[in-house]
């Protein structure tokens, strides 16, 4: 058990390098043949754990999207274009970058109109909406106005604003459920 952990370790990892190196990569080429040679090295298993790894180190936008793309189509990971032509997708994040899947959800050509955020998420409830907000600022993306300083968590907050996407908030813990109920 412990070794099939440590080999999705080192997939989780080497995918992450693979995708770093093709964001400063010119080529996708280049790209595909240092990833095939580490692969062949470490014999890799191309694992569904590590697809959804790819999916988020994808939706974390680190590495341009035709390189990203390329790659995924090289290493017969997954068929991108099967989500981004679906008018209604089902994300979820593998909690690289944000643990929900905003960034995928924020892309202009998406055109998203709503989001429903359901928050599992430890800790603070307002974390991942934060982190979106700042994510989107970031990167000039659309997102609407998060004031969360005097908010107690409720079972759904909504936020909204003029040529933002409305984002429904529903964090597992809330005021209404704190306490079992």
């Amino acid at each position: 058990m412990l070794m099939k952990e440590e080999k999705q370790r080192a997939a989780r990892v080497e995918i992450r390098r693979a995708a770093q190196e093709a964001a400063s990569t010119s080529t996708s080429e280049q790209t595909n043949e240092n990833v095939q040679r580490k692969k062949e090295e470490e014999n890799l298993e191309c694992s569904s754990e590590v697809q959804y790894t790819v999916t988020g180190i994808w939706g974390s936008a680190m590495a341009h999207e035709e390189t990203l793309r390329q790659y995924v189509k090289d290493n017969n990971l997954i068929n991108i274009d099967n989500v981004i032509e679906k008018e209604f997708v089902s994300l979820v994040d593998a909690g690289l970058a944000i643990n929900c899947a905003y960034p995928l959800m924020l892309h202009p050509k998406r055109k998203v109109d709503v989001i429903i955020s359901l928050d599992y998420s430890d800790g603070d409830i307002y974390e991942t909406l934060t982190l979106a907000k700042k994510f989107a600022e970031e990167n000039n993306l659309r997102f609407p106005s998060v004031d969360t300083k005097h908010e107690q968590p409720e079972d759904c907050s909504v936020y909204s604003g003029p040529s933002t996407p409305t984002v429904i908030h529903m964090p597992l813990f809330n005021e209404f459920n704190k306490h079992g109920k």
